[in-house]
This record gives structure tokens, C-alpha cells and sequence, in this order.
């Protein structure tokens, strides 16, 4: 069964009963034939934009998450911030673009001007703990 035909045939009982078809939701993601290749953040994203559309609320749905995903559930801010962009317009279940940390911050320079620095300051304990200087 498709994951649409499931929403579909299912509408009904999940405005009654949302966690079980954010479970069953879940399975299908999670088992499904058709290979659908995601990562679980998105998958409970998902979720997320489904019970946000039902109607629940975020406290509602991190508690489901929690149910359905265990400990790799997102956080409950994470949750709350969904929910802040759906509540937005923002559906798209991806991750804003963010250029994150730089790959490496090593450079000979770096290097260098950080064993300068410890030399100066083992250099300056030294002498002090010699009194040699105050």
C-alpha cells in the first residue's frame, strides 16, 4: 500500500486516533517497497507537518514522536520550531541551507602563531613559579 493511499483511506480514524496513523505512517516510510530513501530527521518531519495539518499540537506531536521513534526522537524544540515555520507557510520538510563550520581551521599559520603563544605562556609560568618575575 502507498503511502498516499494509506493517508487517503485513513483521514477519518487519524483525526480521531493521529498516533497510530503517525506510526503506521511510519512503518510504511520505513518498510516500504518503493524505495523511498530518507533520512529519519525527515521522516519525522513528516510526521510532524502531517499532525501540524490534523490539527494537534506541538506538544501533542513531540509526545507522539517520542512514542513512535523512542530516543532517536527530536528534541521537543525541534519539534516546536517545526511547527513555528508550518504555522509560517514554511511546509517544506528540508533544512534551511547554512554554510556550517569550516572543514578544517589548520593551517601552518594557525600552528604557528598558537606554539608561539604556549611557548610565551609556559615561558611566563616558568619564571614566575622561579620568581624571577612578577
Amino acid at each position: 500500500m502507498s503511502v498516499v493511499a494509506l493517508i487517503s483511506s485513513q483521514a477519518d480514524v487519524a483525526v480521531e486516533n493521529c498516533t497510530g496513523l503517525c506510526c503506521q505512517f511510519s512503518q510504511v516510510l520505513s518498510s516500504s517497497s518503493c524505495e523511498i530513501v530518507m533520512s529519519e530527521r525527515t521522516e519525522q518531519r513528516i510526521c510532524l507537518r502531517f499532525c501540524f495539518r490534523l490539527g494537534e499540537t506541538a506538544t501533542e506531536a513531540h509526545e507522539m514522536l517520542q512514542k513512535a521513534f523512542k530516543e532517536e526522537a527530536l528534541s521537543r524544540t525541534q519539534v516546536f520550531e517545526w511547527f513555528a515555520r508550518f504555522k509560517r507557510g514554511e511546509m517544506s520538510v528540508e533544512d534551511y541551507p547554512h554554510s556550517g563550520r569550516p572543514s578544517t581551521s589548520r593551517s601552518d599559520e594557525n600552528v604557528e602563531k598558537i606554539d608561539k603563544k604556549s611557548t610565551r605562556i609556559v615561558g611566563t609560568q616558568l619564571m614566575r613559579s622561579q620568581k624571577l618575575w612578577v
